[in-house]
């Protein structure tokens, strides 16, 4: 059996050391919507994104959360493993379908070969999603809610494969928290700037390339200090 192609280098990286896994990987396809772990999802199974996109969120308590403090992370070429972040109180949703690999976490922690250069590679991978969110997290803070969402969008349009980029709007506004007047005037300057569209029937947000240079005109810098991964 041979190694599936992936453009994910941890995962070809882990079945480089542990070829024994390669029975274990199993090809999912990640639908657009909000993450909800499944019962078969019980046994915490690491998932290799491929070209997925995820918004994560701190969840919102009885009262909300002050506007514009809430995280977001984009995985793309990553591991994820929902139960460990589901757990720690953190709402994930599925922005961009994609695709991605699953491999029981437990088979992982009982290969008999040495993992520490694949453990090392991983947390660097962490490192930097952490240092992506701690970036978003200081955007949403201290730039405008135009050039915070244009500069999303713009990291959004870096992590994805497609030559176009299509996100459900409602996600988008749940994932960062601004009030329904505060989104609205955003969403109508960025609209009317010519930097975002709206596809089936006004519930998607789309990018195309045409839109790329104008979208950086509106954003902050944020989007260039984090690498594409």
């Amino acid at each position: 059996m041979t190694h599936p192609p992936s453009p994910n280098p941890l995962v070809q990286s882990l079945l480089l050391a542990v070829p024994e896994l390669l029975p274990d990987l199993e090809p999912v396809r990640l639908e657009r919507g909000y993450w909800i772990e499944k019962p078969s999802d019980s046994g915490h199974f690491l998932y290799f994104l491929e070209d997925a996109l995820l918004g994560v969120s701190v969840q919102l308590k009885p009262h909300g959360l002050p506007h514009g403090v809430r995280l977001s992370w984009l995985g793309c070429r990553s591991v994820w493993s929902p139960a460990q972040a589901l757990a720690s109180g953190l709402q994930a949703q599925v922005l961009l379908a994609g695709g991605a690999f699953r491999l029981p976490e437990a088979a992982v922690r009982a290969a008999n070969k040495p993992l520490a250069p694949w453990r090392l590679q991983m947390a660097a991978s962490t490192q930097q999603l952490m240092t992506q969110m701690a970036q978003v997290s200081f955007c949403a803070r201290h730039h405008t809610p135009e050039q915070s969402l244009a500069s999303w969008l713009l990291m959004a349009w870096y992590n994805s494969s497609g030559r176009a980029l299509q996100m459900p709007v409602a996600s988008l506004q749940a994932g960062f928290g601004f009030a329904p007047e505060t989104w609205l005037r955003v969403w109508q300057t960025l609209h009317s700037q010519g930097v975002v569209a709206l596809a089936e029937q006004g519930t998607v947000a789309e990018i195309n390339p045409l839109m790329l240079a104008p979208l950086t005109g509106v954003a902050c810098a944020c989007h260039q200090k984090i690498q594409a991964h």
